[in-house]
């Protein structure tokens, strides 16, 4: 049986207060844990949590954030594979966790804003959320080859299945971090995952 559980992420991780999810929940037969990393190679701390000789976790959650996309998909895909490798070969439950994407900028302004960012050499907000759309959707097709559990968060808090950016009323003002509606969700996810034994669940749609 899983009980103790390692959350890898970075600034949503740390604000989901992750280790307080046991109590929030009323599943306290578990054990949460929190490390971060803002950068999108967790492998400095994965090689902390699977030194030999101790006792690792029953499973390692693999939490990323949009603020590393665009990036090297190949790179990012590459370094995914050889953690879930990693963990199996620790006796660790490796569990994918999809990208939470951003909200969508309001119409009137949108284009105005990808011209500027343009011109700073900056992505856009439409790259941004085309890149961790194809991301999220090569985590499903790794978890559903590898018989890997799978936390769906991109589903529980986006639009819909045809605009896969983050709703309006769930980002704190940036629409990049959420607020404690978001957070909710979250819970409510890791809940139905912990009470499905790390099998796959799958959120309807609003």
């Amino acid at each position: 049986m899983i009980r103790n559980i390692v959350l890898l992420g970075a600034s949503v991780g740390r604000d989901w207060d992750f280790p307080g999810f046991p109590e929030r929940s009323g599943l306290r037969e578990i054990r949460c844990e929190y490390c971060g990393l803002f950068d999108f190679d967790k492998t400095p701390i994965l090689d902390r949590i699977l030194l030999p000789g101790t006792q690792g976790p029953d499973a390692v959650l693999f939490k990323e954030c949009a603020a590393y996309f665009p990036g090297d998909h190949g790179a990012y895909t590459a370094l995914m594979e050889g953690w879930v490798d990693r963990c199996r070969e620790a006796g660790v439950n490796p569990v994918l966790v999809t990208v939470i994407p951003v909200a969508r900028r309001n119409a009137p302004f949108r284009a105005q804003r990808d011209m500027f960012a343009r011109l700073r050499g900056r992505s856009t907000a439409t790259e941004r959320l085309e890149a961790i759309a194809t991301f999220n959707d090569w985590i499903r097709e790794l978890a559903a080859a590898r018989g890997l559990a799978l936390l769906d968060l991109e589903q529980a808090l986006r639009v819909g299945p045809r605009d896969r950016s983050l709703r309006p009323d769930l980002h704190s003002g940036d629409g990049l971090h959420l607020n404690p509606g978001a957070y909710s969700l979250l819970d409510n996810q890791m809940k139905r995952l912990v009470r499905a034994g790390f099998s796959t669940v799958r959120t309807e749609e609003r």
